[in-house]
């Protein structure tokens, strides 16, 4: 091809020279030449722009997947012996500081003893506050413990989440996803506890904690279901009583209704509240109205309903 050939091949790309059967070629004017030149460069930039992004993105791609797996290669275990309560607390009140995300507790065994609950609630509300979900996996025999049964109810106020299990394995702490602590002896815990560090391994606690998890019963229910046993153990006259003072009967008005004496009816009210577990005439009908007693036997039943007392 001779030079005046390529000339003209190039100005006919460039949109400056347009082919003319009669005269070989048309001159194009040269602004709408010029516009089609810098649409034409703008979108050769736009491609190599798009390209470079995309190798960009797959080196970047390729450099997280390297260090994930080598990371993953890298991922040793490693173990801290804590001797005794008071090193094991020391190392827990630092570790629980610097929560980042959730923790999870299994606590089978024993009840906590009554002068360590509101140190426990203090450091739980006050790891809640910082937006870590805290999860507690408790056996059920512990609810049935007045001051522990207190506590989870006062905890799961608080947010944090409770779970009854039949049983537990072994006492566990899981701190994010970086620190497992399990007791040095599970038959006795206060010859101190062993610091685990390392991913891989505390993924395998968090495994057991989640499956023991995913079949314990709430809180809630459990408490639910033992306050409707207790609501079938109560007599006509108990649920009579439970209702109007659920609307705030006063007990002249109660026990006119019933037509029982002040003395008869003060002596259902203190059966009533032993066996809803409750201290006041509020707790007494705030209970009732959970229970689902505001419906049942009328006062006319009651009063022939012979009385047991």
């Amino acid at each position: 091809m001779s030079e005046a050939e390529e000339v003209l091949s190039r100005l006919e790309e460039m949109g400056l020279l347009v082919p003319d059967t009669a005269a070989g070629f048309r001159v194009t004017d040269p602004a709408a030449a010029l516009t089609r030149l810098f649409t034409a460069e703008a979108a050769r930039v736009d491609r190599f722009r798009r390209e470079v992004s995309r190798t960009r993105a797959a080196v970047l791609d390729l450099a997280e997947n390297f260090q994930a797996l080598q990371a993953a290669h890298q991922d040793t275990v490693q173990a801290r012996t804590l001797h005794g309560a008071a090193e094991v607390n020391h190392f827990l009140d630092d570790a629980v500081s610097r929560i980042r995300l959730h923790e999870c507790v299994m606590h089978p065994g024993s009840a906590p003893p009554v002068e360590v609950i509101d140190e426990m609630m203090l450091r739980d509300s006050e790891v809640v506050s910082r937006g870590v979900r805290i999860r507690v996996l408790y056996t059920q025999h512990m609810a049935e413990v007045d001051y522990v049964r207190d506590y989870l109810l006062d905890a799961a106020q608080a947010g944090i989440d409770i779970r009854l299990a039949p049983s537990l394995p072994l006492r566990l702490l899981i701190l994010d996803d970086d620190v497992a602590v399990v007791p040095l002896s599970p038959e006795d815990s206060s010859l101190g506890a062993v610091a685990l560090f390392g991913r891989t391994l505390v993924r395998s606690y968090q495994a057991v904690f989640d499956h023991i998890w995913a079949v314990a019963l709430p809180l809630q229910s459990l408490t639910a279901r033992e306050g409707r046993h207790r609501a079938m153990l109560l007599g006509p006259q108990q649920r009579a009583v439970a209702r109007m003072l659920a609307v705030g009967m006063k007990d002249e008005v109660i026990a006119r209704q019933l037509g029982m004496s002040a003395r008869s009816l003060s002596r259902v009210m203190a059966t009533l509240f032993d066996e809803l577990q409750v201290s006041t005439r509020f707790q007494a009908g705030m209970k009732a109205a959970q229970l689902n007693l505001l419906e049942g036997v009328t006062p006319e039943e009651a009063r022939a309903t012979p009385s047991s007392l």
